[in-house]
């Protein structure tokens, strides 16, 4: 095959500033092949300078840190069906976890820590008590997440000592330590969450804080709210009255930071309904990443550009109700929906990849 810069120079030749040549390759893996800003073809200007171009755009979708705060106190223990709360939540979750690794930075606590936790000596002193962040939000978090959570497989971590209380207001201080910590190297283009996974209300206080278990958990919840981290309940079989501690958990200040159709507080009481509360807030989660900006090394296409954009090596068509569109008046922001988003926050594909014609000739499709 011969080098594209022989081939570009072989097909501007013969057009002779007649006709226009358009390359365009595929990637072997990722979506067209378009090259960046090189001209590509002659126009009729009789002008050699005066080129088609086919410029390449590549979009990068919003990411979401995802951190789990799971419950392993003695009520997580008790039966949902025909298996406990526990073993039904680590299926639900890793069934999940393994959906959306490509779109969602999972990461995981759990309350109280097990013996390998670098948290375990301070534990040992202190009955309420939560673990380290174990695993940091990460994309493919499945392997290590699946070693903490099924601690009851052969390659998994031991297993910790059911707590008889929930210590659940311990694991949102230090999920709240964690996010603050993390705060100065946050990206303006992600968003944060944390599911606390439990199946009581929170029934003792961190060491040192005097005020009553609920008052602790509400307070360290605010905490992360106002760090801008979405905080979401999942009451694994447990009903909650309107002045549950829970309930007011879930209402601290998430609500206004939450998508549309995305829940502060799910309450399954069956094996099914805990699998579909799962799924919809990760997948909920997931779509964050159907909001997808300009790489900054890239100029925005003309608003009159007819834009191509690709999911891996299949074409999305510019559809408001499925496929790609643009967010405002600008072409900076490209928000996928339906199908389209659904297959985006599904796949393993981290970007879209596009690109456009254009002339250096100063007409209507004039280059910018």
């Amino acid at each position: 095959m011969l080098p594209r810069a022989l081939v570009a120079g072989l097909a501007f030749a013969l057009a002779a500033c007649t006709d226009q040549v358009l390359l365009n390759d595929l990637w072997e893996d990722a979506g067209p092949d378009l090259a960046n800003n090189k001209d590509v073809g002659a126009t009729s200007q009789g002008d050699a300078s005066c080129v088609t171009k086919y410029i390449q755009v590549t979009y990068w979708p919003r990411s979401a840190k995802l951190l789990i705060l799971f419950d392993r106190s003695t009520a997580m223990q008790s039966s949902l069906g025909s298996t406990s709360r526990e073993d039904a939540t680590e299926s639900a979750l890793m069934s999940a976890i393994a959906s959306y690794q490509g779109k969602v930075m999972f990461g995981f606590e759990q309350f109280p820590p097990d013996s390998s936790d670098k948290a375990y000596a301070d534990c040992e002193d202190n009955d309420c008590c939560a673990g380290s962040v174990v695993v940091e939000p990460q994309y493919n978090a499945y392997k290590r997440i699946n070693g903490s959570l099924r601690c009851g497989d052969a390659q998994g971590s031991p297993c910790p000592t059911p707590s008889y209380q929930s210590a659940s207001s311990a694991a949102l201080v230090q999920a709240r330590d964690w996010f603050w910590s993390k705060k100065k190297y946050a990206s303006a283009n992600e968003d944060w969450y944390t599911l606390l996974v439990t199946a009581s209300e929170p029934g003792c206080s961190p060491a040192g804080d005097t005020r009553e278990p609920c008052s602790s958990a509400k307070s360290a919840a605010t905490d992360l709210s106002n760090l801008g981290v979405r905080v979401v309940v999942l009451s694994v079989g447990y009903a909650l009255g309107s002045n549950s501690c829970l309930t007011r958990i879930s209402e601290t200040g998430s609500p206004g930071l939450l998508p549309a159709g995305m829940n502060t507080l799910y309450t399954p009481s069956s094996g099914s309904g805990l699998s579909t509360s799962v799924t919809d807030f990760v997948s909920a989660v997931a779509k964050t990443s159907c909001t997808l900006n300009l790489d900054l090394n890239n100029v925005p296409p003309p608003e009159q550009a007819q834009l191509e954009m690709y999911m891996g090596t299949t074409s999305i068509p510019q559809n408001d109700a499925n496929g790609w569109s643009f967010a405002d008046a600008g072409t900076s922001t490209i928000l996928l929906s339906g199908s389209a988003c659904d297959q985006f926050a599904a796949s393993q594909v981290f970007l879209l990849a596009g690109g456009y014609t254009c002339s250096t000739c100063g007409d209507s499709n004039a280059c910018p």
